[in-house]
């Protein structure tokens, strides 16, 4: 089984990224709506939430690991 890691970066990241270090997703949205199952997704220290273009609540489905730096 194949393990991707998207990163996430409320800041300079954009959800039409490829969720890369150098091309984040922006949002957790973002994110999960791009991993196919069994998934990474990795946060630097930071506010997630409408303001950044988040959607609430959500979903993490099964395989999804949500890692965050801080």
């Amino acid at each position: 089984m194949v393990v991707s890691t998207m990163y996430v970066n409320p800041v300079t990241g954009n959800d039409a990224n490829t969720g890369s270090p150098l091309s984040s997703e922006r949002t957790m949205t973002g994110a999960l709506k791009a991993t196919q199952s069994s998934a990474i997704i990795q946060l630097p220290p930071g506010m997630y939430s409408t303001a950044s273009g988040g959607v609430f609540p959500l979903i993490i489905g099964r395989g999804i690991l949500v890692v965050g730096g801080g």
